[in-house]
């Protein structure tokens, strides 16, 4: 009876099992806790037109579609581009919320925590000669950060720019460019 008893007390040490000894738990970050929850998609309604779902099955917005493409925009730094009934361009979050309202003629996708938009104010009325609410290359860009407030008034005139293969942003006064991390550098 007492070899029984002792493998019971010496079985649970032997393997592990029943051990009262604690495990070190680490802190889950931001960005795993964002992993866990459910977040918004993008689903196609109809031909060429989609919309993003929030994690509740609402939709939330109509996607932007690069014109000439029938590939929907994807999220880009947590953030992508919606279009309000207007056409105007906006932004939502990955969990489904609108963070900036549709207010813009014509955005880029988020680079890090910026983007560049042209302000709906620059909407070519059609009477003027051209299509309704077209980029002519004549537009005053700025650069907005993801609470939507300019962080770059919208001053400048975009064009592409070989020396740094991507579109810089001038004005009388500067020239800049964003990088893929979102940070401006100026030359």
């Amino acid at each position: 009876m007492c070899k029984y008893l002792l493998c019971l007390l010496l079985l649970p040490l032997l393997c592990g099992c029943g051990s009262s000894r604690q495990t070190a738990m680490r802190p889950v970050s931001n960005s795993e806790m964002h992993k866990n929850k459910t977040s918004a998609r993008v689903v196609e309604a109809n031909k060429g037109e989609w919309v993003l779902v929030a994690p509740n099955d609402s939709v939330v917005a109509t996607v932007y579609v690069q014109a000439g493409s029938s590939r929907p925009d994807h999220f880009q730094s947590g953030m992508i581009r919606i279009v309000g009934e207007d056409g105007s361009v906006g932004f939502a979050n990955e969990m489904g919320n609108i963070q900036i309202p549709p207010s813009f003629l014509f955005a880029t996708p988020f680079s890090g925590s910026v983007a560049a938009v042209v302000p709906a104010s620059e909407r070519v009325d059609a009477t003027d000669g051209g299509d309704a609410g077209t980029i002519t290359g004549n537009e005053r860009w700025g650069v907005i950060g993801k609470d939507g407030r300019y962080l770059r008034n919208p001053v400048f005139h975009r064009a592409w720019e070989e020396k740094v293969g991507t579109y810089v942003y001038t004005s009388p006064t500067s020239t800049f460019w964003i990088d893929e991390e979102g940070e401006l550098h100026g030359f």
